[in-house]
């Protein structure tokens, strides 16, 4: 999953505002901010500050391989001990549920 910005006209054209590859035809899916997101407050207006800034623009980008062993790096920290193989869950209906 990829997520770029982009410009909706009231025709309904969606205009990509940075480049995309893919390898086959895929299917999106748009949210519209309305406003062009100016004038919202919030959690969303906190958001489109933040993608707007300089910092955020100038980022460092991670490589797939690193940001996959950070992530299986916390699944093997102490940390998530509590989620053992063998850790009893309940569903929303209390049924009791045992990994396996």
């Amino acid at each position: 999953m990829v997520t770029v910005e982009a410009e909706i006209m009231p025709d309904g054209t969606v205009t990509l505002l940075e480049p995309v590859k893919i390898r086959h035809k895929s299917r999106a899916i748009v949210t519209v901010i309305e406003n062009g997101g100016r004038a919202i407050n919030g959690n969303v207006g906190a958001v489109l500050e933040l993608i707007e800034s300089t910092d955020f623009k100038n980022r460092r980008s991670y490589p797939i391989e690193e940001i996959k062993e950070h992530i299986e790096e916390a699944r093997n920290s102490m940390a998530f001990a509590f989620l053992a193989e063998e850790e009893d869950l309940y569903t929303k209906d209390d049924l009791k549920v045992r990994f396996k």
